[in-house]
């Protein structure tokens, strides 16, 4: 039986990887070969990933790179680590230390920096002595590395912290709001919760306070609702800072599909996005709603219902 099992295993192998060239030798190394057959690099890699738009990751002796499917070595297998790319751009790893390359393996930036983050409206988070920035896409430094940490550009500001305080920089630089915040969150739907004196409130992008600080939490805006935590209960407001789903529960997940798990007394029960409890607050367990349908817990067993409260099969 195992040995029907590994020839299971090795057929479907096989298969997947001559739709790919690659191939694998009895010595456990991979190779490339052409549509023919014929071997085009032997077995010496200990790894060659799917090809993606025409190039392969290699890995030989712990050591990463890419290739095109003529074999010719377009990455040098030097790297510590390569990223994914994005826009034809990599971030890599060698020697503990980052840079940024291109999908014909030149350099956009010395491989120097202590991390590099992800793009974010075109351009990417940088440390370097323990301090952040940001660069281009061309490696250039646009913001320099003076802040204790930074977040990735949403609706064109970025969070910044200097001196345990956070405020937010555009992407010149610019300090757009005051760096003074406790705590700060991203900007969505126009705008950013914040923390201050120890409450959580909602500013826009001029620095306005648009809902008081007043909640012991804050959570970012999603469809026009936010989940807020006052006086130990939890419930969603809206922009004008309206209770849209009580705040009374004792504690509640993202919308997902319509409706919100809530919690009330060790019970957990869905409410819709105008705040009405549309199934019960009884069940023991409850997930989010995926395709119509979410798992439930009730008196130890484990069922789906629909959004009527209705079990499904």
């Amino acid at each position: 039986m195992k040995t029907v099992f590994f020839s299971f295993i090795l057929f479907n192998f096989c298969t997947n990887a001559s739709a790919q060239k690659i191939f694998l030798d009895k010595n456990g190394k991979y190779g490339l070969k052409d549509d023919q057959g014929k071997i085009i690099i032997s077995g010496k890699f200990e790894r060659i990933d799917s090809f993606v738009n025409g190039m392969a990751e290699t890995t030989l002796k712990g050591k990463h790179g890419y290739i095109d499917k003529t074999g010719k070595e377009i990455i040098s297998t030097k790297y510590d680590n390569i990223y994914s790319f994005v826009e034809n751009i990599a971030i890599v790893k060698l020697n503990e230390k980052y840079g940024l390359i291109n999908k014909t393996g030149k350099e956009i930036t010395p491989i120097k920096y202590d991390y590099i983050g992800s793009f974010s409206e075109e351009l990417v988070s940088i440390k370097s002595n323990n301090k952040w920035g940001f660069i281009n896409k061309t490696g250039k430094e646009i913001i320099p590395t003076i802040y204790d940490d930074v977040r990735p550009f949403t609706e064109g500001l970025s969070l910044a912290k200097q001196n345990n305080k956070w405020g937010f920089i555009n992407n010149k630089g610019n300090i757009i709001i005051p760096i003074k915040y406790d705590e700060a969150r991203s900007f969505t739907e126009g705008l950013a919760s914040v923390k201050l004196n120890n409450k959580w409130g909602f500013i826009n992008q001029s620095g306005n306070t648009m809902i008081p600080f007043k909640y012991d939490e804050g959570w970012s805006f999603a469809d026009g609702l936010a989940p807020m935590k006052f006086n130990n209960k939890w419930g969603f407001i809206n922009k004008a800072g309206k209770e849209i789903v009580p705040i009374k529960y004792d504690d509640v997940r993202t919308f997902s599909e319509g409706l919100v798990k809530v919690k009330l007394n060790n019970k957990w029960g869905f409410a819709n996005t105008n705040g009405k409890v549309v199934i019960p607050i009884k069940y023991d367990e409850a997930w989010q709603f995926t395709n119509g349908a979410s798992k439930v817990k009730l008196n130890g067993k484990w069922f789906y219902i629909d959004k009527a409260d209705k079990i499904v099969q």
